[in-house]
């Protein structure tokens, strides 16, 4: 199987998320606990990465924490419009995000990075657009990971099975 394409990723998830709408991933009340796992505090800047349906920037501007989301299809973005309309959200790749350097309190990415077509490239951006003192939450499945033993499921990379070690090692090496 060959390698994708980010557009054949970005067909992928348009075509998720125009089937299942604001349905389509963990449900709102996940959320919460990403803001207090980073102690989120009002009058703060968070970037949500692969933002998905907006279901953080949601919770974040519940908070008072300016929110604002990419994601790399277009209708995951119409969405997270519609369930954050506060928040700035737009439509861009994790591996090029479109911000100055050092603007962000908090960088969230939660169970993207794996699907990333470049890993490294991704989590050097997110570094790169925080802030010095930033926090950052990236949250990729382990190897015991239901989803990997009991539905089979493959994700939108070959190898994807394999992907979310390298993830973890380097979501771990951000740290320095």
């Amino acid at each position: 199987m060959s390698r994708p394409s980010a557009n054949d990723v970005k067909s992928w998830y348009n075509q998720h998320y125009a089937a299942k709408g604001l349905e389509s991933m963990r449900p709102a009340a996940a959320y919460p606990v990403f803001l207090d796992l980073l102690d989120a505090r009002p009058g703060t800047r968070l970037l949500d990465v692969s933002c998905g349906a907006g279901s953080l920037l949601a919770a974040a501007r519940a908070r008072d924490v300016d929110a604002v989301g990419v994601d790399l299809s277009d209708q995951a973005v119409k969405l997270a419009k519609q369930a954050a309309p506060h928040a700035e959200v737009a439509v861009g790749a994790g591996e090029a995000l479109a911000f100055r350097d050092g603007t962000f309190d908090y960088v969230t990415c939660l169970g993207s990075l794996e699907h990333f077509l470049d890993m490294g490239r991704g989590l050097q951006e997110m570094k790169r657009v925080a802030k010095p003192d930033a926090r950052l939450c990236i949250m990729v499945p382990n190897q015991d990971f239901i989803g990997w033993k009991v539905l089979g499921h493959q994700g939108t990379a070959p190898g994807h099975q394999r992907t979310f070690a390298a993830a973890q090692r380097m979501a771990a090496a951000i740290r320095t």
